[in-house]
């Protein structure tokens, strides 16, 4: 009885090993500031989709993104690399306005997502995820000042 009892244990725990718990935290005293500010690129980024999550769009510079190319431009829309497709391209200068965030926890890790939508693209108004343009380390994470420059909250 024992041994079944152990069994069933086992598979439980090795089932959670695989899940995610995603919430939303805009609310919560440490993120509320931050809902709302407005942000610009500092450079041009790409906006992409990794080709394991067909949700999520997340916008990335090379700096912080592994094997996109340097140089940012129209010509790699709809084009692999890596782990990631490039479905668009945003200039230098483009406003962005934080509108959530979410935590995710998994048993191995937890992490923070900045939500945020753009004003001028051909994205306007779809939430984006802006998670790669900071320090995640730090809690809240705060924008990579070569990428983004805040200009209100």
């Amino acid at each position: 009885m024992k041994k079944k009892n152990l069994l069933v244990v086992v598979v439980v725990s090795l089932s959670l090993m695989g899940c995610m718990f995603t919430k939303d935290i805009s609310g919560r005293a440490d993120y509320a500031h931050v809902i709302g500010a407005k942000y610009a690129l500092n450079r041009d980024c790409y906006v992409l989709r990794d080709v394991d999550q067909e949700k999520s769009i997340l916008v990335g510079s090379p700096d912080c993104v592994k094997g996109v190319p340097e140089d940012v431009g129209p010509q790699y829309i709809n084009h692999r690399f890596g782990e990631f497709i490039i479905l668009g391209v945003l200039k230098k200068g483009a406003v962005f306005t934080i509108v959530g965030a979410e935590e995710e926890k998994s048993p191995v890790q937890t992490a923070v997502y900045l939500k945020a939508t753009f004003e001028d693209s051909l994205f306007k108004g779809r939430i984006v995820d802006v998670f790669l343009l900071t320090d995640t380390i730090k809690s809240p994470p705060v924008f990579d000042t070569n990428l983004v420059s805040q200009l209100s909250n």
